[in-house]
């Protein structure tokens, strides 16, 4: 699924607005430094033991904070184990120069996505807000 929206892309740059303050407590974005590229399994997550392999560090936020990195840098949350709620905006964008995608991702994401879920890739595990 990933793959499909991503198809002939060299790279996604990402935007995160923090919505509420991103602790670990409440699984805020971890992001791992690599070099080189990471497989990814046929779900979009990446493969087990790759991920086993690398280290993720906390990146907090407060409120209004942006955090900006391309979408191929390997990032994850952890379970949200506090009381709080975790909330987060991501954007995400790809250069000119390699076309207009949002039309075609949006008419897969609905065409391809269940009830109750959040995005294309099985990376999701927790509950969707009401808006």
């Amino acid at each position: 699924a990933l793959r499909a929206a991503l198809i002939g892309l060299q790279e996604n740059g990402c935007i995160l607005r923090a919505g509420l303050i991103g602790l670990q407590e409440n699984g805020c974005m971890l992001r791992a430094l690599c070099a080189g590229l990471i497989g990814l399994q046929e779900n979009g997550c990446i493969a087990p033991e790759a991920e086993a392999e690398l280290q993720f560090d906390p990146v907090l936020a407060t409120p209004g904070d942006l955090l900006l990195f391309g979408s191929f840098t390997p990032h994850r949350s952890d379970p949200n184990s506090s009381s709080n709620r975790r909330r987060a905006l991501f954007l995400t964008f790809n250069a000119l120069e390699e076309g207009e995608h949002r039309r075609d991702y949006y008419q897969n994401k609905k065409a391809n996505m269940g009830k109750g879920r959040i995005s294309l890739i099985e990376h999701f595990a927790g509950e969707s807000a009401d808006m």
